[in-house]
């Protein structure tokens, strides 16, 4: 039996904000309102490659990863209990949510924080498979 685990991915402690703003963005919704998401992750991704186009700090590499990432856990939203639901809603909401602490079209690092919280709700989801990778 494991009493306490040990967690690879953590949340970013770097800008202050970040764990704030994630965890204001973590709840538990209805399936229905969860399928409202899916295309504003699309909206948001298109959006960025955009700006990608003109943009060249931004890594639309990494945007990609996460939208993918995004769209899978709304699609087995369902599978999971509340608390592992507010997690799920919290990464999705952390990426698609264009105000978050380090944006990604100002900084060469915009996705950091973004992929940090994707990896650390994918670990506590069991998912070390989906892990994405800072480049």
């Amino acid at each position: 039996m494991v009493f306490f685990r040990r967690y690879k991915h953590k949340l970013p402690r770097f800008p202050h904000t970040v764990i704030p703003t994630f965890r204001n963005l973590c709840e538990v919704l209805s399936e229905e309102d969860v399928k409202k998401l899916e295309p504003q992750v699309d909206t948001y991704l298109a959006e960025l490659e955009e700006q990608a186009k003109t943009n060249p700090r931004l890594n639309i590499s990494l945007g990609r990863d996460l939208a993918e990432r995004s769209k899978y856990l709304l699609a087995h939203y369902g599978e999971f209990e509340d608390k592992e639901k507010s997690l799920i809603l919290g990464a999705v909401r952390y990426f698609a949510h264009s105000q978050d602490p380090i944006s990604e079209t100002t900084f060469a690092s915009g996705y950091d924080d973004d992929v940090q919280v994707m990896n650390h709700v994918l670990e506590r989801l069991g998912l070390e498979e989906m892990y994405i990778s800072l480049r």
